[in-house]
């Protein structure tokens, strides 16, 4: 965000800049806006929907930044594989759109707490015969690349070596994968479970696609600010906190899954 010079009100406005030293960066358009980066195919935590982004995580943002916060939210898609050069470059303040914890992350950018769990599962077609991992042999699995699907991956087939897919694909999103799915291009994705969960609950395209009950990996989501800017995520996760303890999270919660999943721990 770049700072704002305001010729009226000098001391208002010193006061102003001192209470939003932590905030400042260059991916706002003043010192008030907050620039939240994200993939917006990524329902439902934030994607678009008649030409709106519109999601969990939107929800939740504006809740935090604007209704906590008192600042002004900006929505900026982004090429999820470029997150980290995006955030850390000052084009965006904040990833905020199901983003998982790892240590890698933790090392790279300054993470809230958790919000949300969620798992790595697999997405099969209802007839594929595939029941389990133990059948991914010789098969084609189709993933988010740069997601923490492909981490969750790495590992498993490290801990699994008997298990060799004939191809990993690495797609630019979760509806390319699963439409590569449909079309027989790929056997298998594998996929953060809420985002599965949503498609094939309100999708009919999707409606001869089945999740298997395996879990690959379990994760958290987080919100991440510049690995620099230890003060706006602090102030976020501040934010974060009055809306778990005032009820809107939950009810935000309702709204995107039905129920109260919210996952929060001071």
């Amino acid at each position: 965000m770049k700072i704002k010079r305001i010729l009226a009100a000098a001391l208002a406005a010193m006061t102003l800049g001192l209470a939003l030293t932590g905030c400042s960066n260059s991916g706002g358009a003043d010192d008030n806006t907050i620039v939240v980066g994200l993939d917006v195919g990524f329902a439902p935590m934030g994607f678009e929907q008649d030409g709106e982004i519109v999601g969990f995580d939107i929800d939740l943002a504006r809740a935090v930044i604007e209704d906590k916060m008192g600042m002004t939210v900006q929505f900026q898609p982004i090429d999820w594989d470029s997150k980290e050069g995006e955030l850390n470059t000052g084009k965006i303040d904040l990833i905020w759109n199901g983003l998982s914890r790892s240590p890698e992350r933790e090392e790279q950018m300054a993470l809230t707490n958790s919000y949300l769990k969620n798992d790595q599962i697999l997405v099969v077609k209802s007839d594929s015969g595939i029941t389990s991992s133990a059948d991914l042999t010789g098969k084609v699995l189709a993933m988010q690349e740069g997601s923490t699907a492909e981490d969750a991956w790495d590992e498993f087939s490290a801990a699994n070596t008997d298990i060799i897919p004939s191809t990993v694909n690495l797609l630019s999103d979760n509806v390319v994968c699963l439409t590569e799915l449909e079309q027989d291009k790929a056997d298998v994705v594998l996929m953060d479970s809420v985002v599965a969960e949503y498609y094939l609950s309100t999708n009919e395209a999707y409606s001869n696609l089945t999740i298997l009950d395996e879990v690959i990996a379990s994760e958290e989501y987080a919100v991440a600010a510049a690995k620099s800017n230890t003060e706006l995520r602090d102030q976020v996760n501040d934010a974060i906190g009055e809306c778990v303890a005032d009820g809107t999270a939950a009810e935000i919660s309702e709204k995107w899954f039905g129920s109260d999943i919210i996952y929060w721990e001071e």
